[in-house]
């Protein structure tokens, strides 16, 4: 998984819940922001500390900088872009019936 400075992240999780949540610091504890993350939004990697991800937001909608959990227990919460370019192109690529080498 790419981690490094600069890298962007896809949001996925939060569909049910009008986004992820965002916090001031990578602190757990700290202060939340009142507006969620939108899911689909594309996020800039500042730093990565353990599983938190501080960001710049690129596209979508919600804070335009925080920080945020890459995972809560098994489930992603936001995934690095090349994996999400890779999951659009196989599946359009199975819908169009087209093999993949």
């Amino acid at each position: 998984m790419p981690v490094g400075l600069g890298h962007h992240w896809t949001v996925v999780g939060g569909a049910g819940k009008g986004g992820i949540l965002v916090r001031v610091s990578h602190v757990l504890g700290s202060q939340a922001f009142p507006e969620r993350l939108s899911t689909g939004s594309v996020i800039k990697q500042v730093e990565l500390i353990d599983e938190r991800l501080n960001y710049h937001l690129v596209a979508g909608s919600g804070p335009k900088e925080g920080w945020v959990s890459i995972r809560i227990s098994s489930k992603e919460l936001v995934i690095p872009e090349l994996v999400t370019a890779i999951a659009l192109a196989s599946d359009a690529t199975e819908a169009s019936g087209t093999e993949v080498a």
